[in-house]
């Protein structure tokens, strides 16, 4: 009787060793897995800093101010540029107009191409 409750002990010490073994073989590997994600945490935010970085740098007013200059042919803004209400109003409306005419002789051309 005292062999057989001593080989249930021995048996319940070698499961109990096995399961504290595998325990820590998993504790180990999560911490693993751990310091890997917090190492690509870490490359994402340095890669972060570096593209705000860039885009700072990208997105300067005088940049864009000669980008504009020397692309697009733009300046700054003169007081010659304004307009007074009542020469956009008609400009707006000799637009307006132009551009009526021009859909009339698309729509004209259409109807000709149709037929």
């Amino acid at each position: 009787m005292i062999k057989l409750i001593n080989s249930l002990l021995m048996l319940g010490v070698l499961i109990s060793g096995f399961y504290m073994y595998s325990l820590e073989h998993s504790k180990r590997s999560a911490q693993r897995e751990i310091v890997q994600i917090k190492a690509k945490i870490a490359e994402r935010e340095e890669y972060i800093k570096l593209l705000v970085a860039e885009w700072s740098s990208l997105t300067r007013p005088e940049r864009i101010e000669m980008l504009a200059k020397k692309k697009l042919g733009m300046g700054r803004i003169t007081v010659e540029q304004f307009e007074k209400p009542n020469k956009l109003a008609a400009r707006i409306a000799a637009l307006k107009s132009a551009f009526e005419a021009e859909q009339a002789e698309e729509l004209a051309d259409l109807v000709q191409k149709s037929e």
